[in-house]
């Protein structure tokens, strides 16, 4: 975790996928460059984000780590400012921002959800299986927070569509991700910044079950805007609100 030789770990990039989560740590040299990356599978039975960002934690100063989940749920289930904003700016891909689920749905199964969510008076989300396919790894981010909130001030909430947007300097959203003129400007955008990305991304390319490349893609996102972050120049989306146990909503790109 400390780096390669003269090497400083900047920043890490974090990206749920089938099998657990997508890491891509960013290494520094001297003059602040990047010029190293390394991605990894992080499993469950490896200790999932919780050995990460406490490996992190014992760096001084801890790296920025950029996590792709909700950080500070609703008390109900739906969008947040931050999410909100980041519709709103993505324009014709604002369906990519999921409502935020509250903690009373993180437990739940696709079905045991939607029952919740119908019980409850009142306007209410549409809960997709793609999204309640989050609610695990959301669950496992926020008690990492819970326990220390002043995690906060470096593992910090992203969205990879933002990310990719603001890389581009982009005025609106990119193609979809999976189409190949998406896959190829979002693959040419992380090579103007990452020299040894697409020497990863190629290597990663070789069709697996565990994790997709697009879950590699939106890791690299991820690490960019934490190093934006860790920078000091991170464009922040919410309205300072805080949820029931003190945690920031926003999200940084």
């Amino acid at each position: 975790m400390s780096g390669r030789g003269a090497l400083r770990l900047a920043a890490v990039g974090v990206d749920g996928c089938r099998a657990g989560w997508v890491v891509v740590r960013g290494y520094e040299d001297a003059g602040g460059a990047l010029v190293r990356t390394e991605p990894e599978l992080l499993r469950a039975r490896h200790g999932g984000l919780r050995a990460l960002v406490e490996a992190c934690e014992a760096m001084r100063p801890p790296p920025s780590v950029g996590v792709d989940v909700p950080m500070g749920l609703p008390r109900r289930a739906g969008l947040r400012a931050c999410d909100r904003a980041a519709r709103e700016r993505l324009g014709p891909r604002r369906a990519c921002v999921f409502p935020a689920p509250d903690r009373e749905l993180l437990g739940c199964t696709f079905e045991q959800a939607r029952e919740v969510v119908r019980r409850r008076a009142g306007d209410h989300p549409v809960l997709s299986h793609q999204a309640v396919g989050l609610f695990a790894r959301i669950a496992e981010a926020d008690a990492l927070l819970a326990e220390r909130p002043a995690r906060q001030a470096w593992v910090v909430e992203v969205h990879p569509e933002l990310s990719f947007l603001a890389l581009a300097g982009a005025s609106r959203a990119l193609p979809p991700k999976r189409r190949t003129d998406g896959l190829r400007v979002r693959r040419e955008l992380l090579a103007a910044v990452a020299p040894d990305g697409e020497l990863r991304l190629g290597a990663w390319a070789a069709p697996r079950r565990d994790a997709a490349l697009d879950d590699l893609l939106d890791a690299y996102a991820a690490l960019w805007s934490a190093r934006r972050h860790a920078a000091g120049g991170a464009d922040v989306l919410g309205d300072g609100e805080r949820d029931e146990r003190g945690l920031l909503m926003q999200m940084v790109t």
